[in-house]
């Protein structure tokens, strides 16, 4: 059999051209997934990044505001509810804050009825306080709170009558790993005799603290210098002394113990309260 050679040319071209064809086509869309691609960069992760070692992670509390309907004083603040712990712990939380505003409620209520009751005939005076007079308030200083460690300082301050207000400080420091409330023996496992190291390591100091704040005061003579540390020392020896209740309102840093004293405890009302930070070994 032979083959036409004009049928074979034929054939031959007509491959020729459909594979230029071919190559052009592939050659355009190239070109235009190039342009896409720089018109139309790849978008940015816009989600979030989560952060796993947050000291405070306030993703786990639930701030719940106070409320009153007391004629007698104004509430303000709030206490905190926590998702990563037992419902123990936050009753606990809940009841300090509950009992602290009941008893300045019923101060309050004291206080104002017993000038109601003494006020003179001519005396213009409401059966109730002026919105103001008596004031209550809750605040929170979260200190810890993560995956680990729940360490808190409420601040319970107000004013139910008297020469000044008042500020009383109450801490919770919680284990989320197992459960439980941190007590001082649990930070310190290892020394039978912590309430002395508390007690030695607070006393140098607080003294510090003082001496360079009566100093800061241009106390020139030393006579009242040497007075003005006596009546400090009045306090803060007994307020420091090696007993829980001296230490029982502390909260946890990472590596450091706060150990905080309320008004009065180791010094005169107008000192306020003290702070003592001792480092973690």
């Amino acid at each position: 059999m032979s083959i036409n050679p004009t049928n074979h040319h034929k054939s031959h071209l007509a491959t020729r051209v459909m594979t230029f064809i071919v190559f052009v086509v592939l050659a355009v869309v190239l070109v235009q997934l190039t342009k896409s691609v720089k018109n139309n960069p790849p978008e940015e992760n816009t989600n979030p990044i989560v952060e796993t070692n947050k000291i405070v992670d306030m993703v786990q509390v639930i701030e719940i505001p106070l409320t009153s309907e007391s004629k007698y004083g104004t509430v303000s603040g709030a206490y905190p509810q926590f998702k990563n712990a037992n419902s123990i712990f936050n009753d606990k939380i809940r009841n300090a804050v509950v009992i602290a505003q009941s008893e300045f409620e019923n101060n309050t209520m004291a206080n104002w009825q017993a000038q109601y009751d003494t006020k003179q005939k001519n005396e213009k005076m409401d059966q109730f306080p002026p919105a103001g007079e008596f004031t209550f308030s809750v605040k929170t200083d979260y200190v810890q709170v993560n995956k680990d460690i729940i360490s808190i300082l409420i601040s319970v301050s107000g004013f139910s009558g008297g020469a000044h207000g008042y500020e009383n400080l109450i801490s919770f420091n919680y284990n989320v790993k197992t459960n439980q409330e941190i007590s001082l023996i649990d930070i310190f496992p290892n020394d039978i005799d912590y309430l002395k190291t508390l007690s030695t390591y607070s006393r140098k100091d607080l003294t510090d603290q003082f001496t360079s704040k009566i100093k800061n005061e241009n106390m020139d003579d030393d006579g009242d210098f040497k007075m003005t540390m006596e009546n400090i020392n009045s306090m803060l020896l007994p307020g420091t002394e090696p007993k829980l209740a001296n230490f029982s309102v502390f909260t946890i840093s990472p590596d450091v113990l706060n150990i905080h004293f309320p008004q009065y405890q180791v010094a005169a009302y107008v000192y306020g309260s003290q702070l003592v930070k001792m480092p973690l070994k």
